[in-house]
């Protein structure tokens, strides 16, 4: 009797995904990388990251510094374009990136930059540090997240993601692995 209970239960939830995966045309659908959900309003993306969209307003940021001292977006200076860096301290990409912003740094100091980690990352903060030598700017964040902020931005499309808000924080355009400053610098500056 319990086997033919499991064979029930496992057959309901087969059919309940099946049923989650139908697009509104009524076709299945499982190999696609993302589902729809088939409402009466309309069709919703499930996996869509809404706060990854330009126009989309920055969300709360919890950050823990090398040095182990919190710190939140209210740390951050208001009316200030900011650029948000999802990165791996241990990531060459995410080490060029810092040294190229680090070398244009007096362009950028009306503009907030936060480096954020992954929260698992603490103990790589003090070489990343140490070796792009990110330190003693006013307008320099770097820390690992405390606030599951990388879950909701991060997209899964190269790192570092460098995200780009104008003085109001609003998300004006989000680069993956390499970034054009001189645009970002253009960007923020015509806001």
């Amino acid at each position: 009797m319990r086997i033919l209970l499991l064979w029930f239960m496992v057959g309901m939830a087969v059919l309940k995904a099946n049923a989650q995966s139908t697009t509104s045309t009524g076709v299945s659908n499982p190999s696609s990388a993302s589902s729809t959900v088939n409402t009466n309003k309309k069709n919703t993306n499930t996996f869509e990251k809404t706060l990854t969209l330009p126009g989309a307003a920055l969300p709360r940021l919890l950050w823990l510094s090398a040095d182990e001292k919190v710190y939140s977006d209210s740390n951050l200076r208001a009316h200030t374009p900011l650029i948000l860096v999802l990165f791996n301290p241990t990531c060459g990409h995410c080490m060029e990136v810092a040294v190229a912003m680090k070398t244009r740094i007096q362009e950028m100091a009306g503009v907030e930059i936060v480096f954020l980690a992954g929260s698992n990352l603490l103990p790589e903060l003090p070489q990343f540090i140490q070796q792009t030598r990110m330190t003693g700017m006013p307008n320099v964040y770097i820390g690992i997240d405390q606030s599951d902020v990388t879950k909701q931005l991060f997209e899964y499309n190269g790192i570092p993601q460098i995200m780009v808000y104008n003085q109001s924080h609003v998300l004006l355009k989000t680069y993956y692995k390499q970034m054009n400053l001189d645009e970002i610098i253009r960007l923020i500056q015509s806001e």
